[in-house]
């Protein structure tokens, strides 16, 4: 059985170079994502490593985590949802994201720029997304 107090942080992306910031934080039962971004490499885009967390003993599924906090919208922290938006939703779509309106109107644009299909993949990512004010506080199921 899985302590309540237990604290596991891994860094899925960011964390040795620039670029695909993302880390996973557990708090009790939650399993979270801080930030989701791609990395550039030349003409070639990356995205954080997800496999580290389905090889660890932390989750079997990306489905099973339950809150993505999305810190603003530059492609190193946000980008993930922009450049693989379809990917995004088949692996996160019943996760709660979490972003400010202000990140979520240039998430939103910067979709509709890149995409042709976007209108669907935007109503899709706007039913997952909770915009929060600046320092607003969000309750944890188990804290």
């Amino acid at each position: 059985m899985a302590r309540k107090d237990k604290i596991v942080f891994i860094p899925l992306g960011g964390g040795q170079n620039v670029g695909a910031s993302c880390y996973y934080l557990k708090l009790g039962t939650s399993n979270i994502l801080l930030d989701c971004g791609i990395g550039f490499e030349g003409d070639v885009t990356f995205a954080p490593t997800f496999y580290t967390l389905l090889s660890s003993n932390y989750l079997q599924s990306l489905s099973q985590i339950s809150q993505i906090f999305i810190s603003h919208a530059h492609f190193d922290h946000a980008g993930y949802l922009i450049n693989y938006l379809p990917d995004f939703l088949n692996d996160f779509g019943q996760s709660a994201v979490y972003m400010t309106d202000m990140t979520y109107t240039l998430l939103e644009y910067q979709i509709n720029f890149k995409q042709t299909r976007a209108a669907k993949q935007m109503h899709q990512l706007q039913s997952l997304v909770t915009k929060v004010d600046y320092m607003q506080r969000i309750p944890f199921a188990d804290t």
